[in-house]
């Protein structure tokens, strides 16, 4: 279960439209939609960890009946829900580097942002961040790489809850379940001989999403502290890092990839 503490907001985030920052920038528009882009990013962090840590309760009297079932039922939602709060950050933090570096000039020749707001904010994208070499700092490109390869999990689980299929939870999956594999014989073959021969036309049991939600608990700690990160050396790097506060960042080990990994 993630401790409270353990999940740091990222609080240099915070206020920045309020403290005026982006009022002493030269292209008003495009401080303006960054800074709000900051904000966002730490509203949508903040909703990631307040369900994150609601899916890490032990029970929900007040929701569900009080069996290992109800309370499976409800943390799955809660799981759910993280994974779609921190995904949403993902995009965000891309459109605070997308509006500070006026990346969109670059992609649609000159934009009036005010006229073609939504066209430019389809346009954003890390490979395109990526490509602006001359523009944007080596900092960020490599934090963006880097949180995008930390990202890999919970950006695939999302894309699926959003557009493919529902996450099958192994706490919540029925025992005894039949799966269907079907096979397609070559003439003269028996059935069974085309399933001993690995000739499988479908299988059931590998068409569906099944993780446990240890893994993605475990897994959503992982992004919090990775999209923590990127997004501070991003403010620092832009300009945007608030007077006396001091830049902590979390520190990685090879060992903890590997238990978010395998969990």
């Amino acid at each position: 279960m993630p401790r409270r503490a353990e999940l740091r907001l990222p609080e240099f985030l915070n206020g920045a439209e309020e403290r005026g920052l982006h009022l002493r920038s030269g292209y008003i528009d495009s401080a303006t939609e960054t800074v709000r882009r900051m904000q966002d990013l730490y509203q949508c962090i903040s909703a990631g960890k307040y369900n994150l840590l609601c899916a890490s309760q032990r029970s929900y009297s007040n929701l569900a009946r009080q069996t290992r079932f109800g309370n499976n039922y409800i943390r799955s939602i809660y799981l759910n829900n993280a994974l779609h709060w921190y995904n949403s950050a993902f995009d965000l933090l891309l459109q605070v580097v997308w509006f500070h570096y006026r990346l969109y000039d670059e992609a649609s020749k000159g934009l009036a942002l005010s006229v073609n707001f939504e066209k430019a904010l389809k346009q954003c994208s890390a490979d395109k961040i990526k490509a602006q070499i001359e523009i944007v700092p080596t900092e960020i490109i490599d934090a963006i790489t880097d949180l995008k390869n930390r990202y890999t999990e919970c950006r695939e689980w999302t894309n699926n809850l959003k557009h493919r299929r529902f996450i099958r939870y192994s706490e919540l999956a029925s025992k005894g379940k039949p799966a269907v594999i079907t096979a397609i014989p070559v003439e003269g073959e028996s059935l069974w001989d085309a399933f001993r021969q690995g000739r499988i036309a479908y299988n059931s049991m590998e068409t569906e999403l099944m993780l446990s939600m240890k893994k993605v608990k475990s897994t959503l700690v992982y992004c919090h502290k990775a999209i923590y990160n990127a997004a501070a050396i991003i403010v620092e790097t832009i300009g945007y890092w608030p007077d006396r506060t001091k830049k902590q960042l979390y520190h990685f080990s090879r060992g903890l990839q590997e238990r978010v990994l395998n969990s």
